[in-house]
């Protein structure tokens, strides 16, 4: 069994209703004849205090990793041109966040934080680009016509290889999660 976080059980304010549904079954389903990988120490700190009946020898940290092929420095300016086209980017520099728009993954707090930087006249010239999906396109269409005056992109997907250059050619990433297990995005920006 692995695990990659407990935050329906331990952070239900910040959990997706759905997320509880769907986790608690498996999570009850440990017995003690099962192996369980935990991604960090701190989801299997939050494992044993949820499932207080399971051994802590049963649990294995084993920290997952960012594909070192796939995600590296990558500055190519031809590729970068293509991207600027394809996604329809209006700025050259830019502000990258990573991050499903849901409470728990901070989105709005770079949003707010983004506008009033560049209501307060403090940056001009960057954009931000928002890479990931949406509850549904209501949100989607609401949140895109109430920042449409701002350098905001929303992306809802992009392939690793070309995350790799967002990633390379950011003048920051921004990553504000309010609750993870690991946080695989940070390993990849910093690769």
């Amino acid at each position: 069994f692995t695990s990659h976080d407990l935050m329906p059980f331990v952070r239900p304010d910040l959990a997706p209703p759905q997320f509880y549904d769907t986790l608690k079954p498996a999570y009850d389903s440990i017995d003690y004849d099962t192996t369980v990988i935990a991604v960090s120490e701190s989801t299997k700190q939050d494992l044993l205090s949820y499932r207080t009946d399971i051994k802590s020898e049963q649990v294995h940290v084993v920290h997952i990793a960012a594909d070192e092929n796939v995600f590296y420095v990558n500055k190519g300016e031809e590729q970068m041109k293509y991207l600027k086209s394809k996604y329809d980017l209006s700025f050259d520099s830019y502000l990258l966040c990573l991050n499903r728009i849901q409470k728990y993954k901070n989105t709005q707090l770079v949003i707010d934080a983004y506008i009033k930087i560049v209501d307060e006249k403090l940056i001009k010239d960057i954009g931000l680009v928002l890479i990931g999906t949406f509850d549904d396109e209501t949100t989607k269409s609401k949140m895109v016509e109430t920042y449409s005056r701002y350098k905001l992109k929303f992306i809802e997907y992009v392939p690793d290889a070309e995350l790799s250059l967002f990633y390379s050619n950011t003048v920051c990433f921004l990553y504000m999660s309010l609750f993870e297990g690991f946080g695989l995005p940070v390993l990849e920006a910093m690769q």
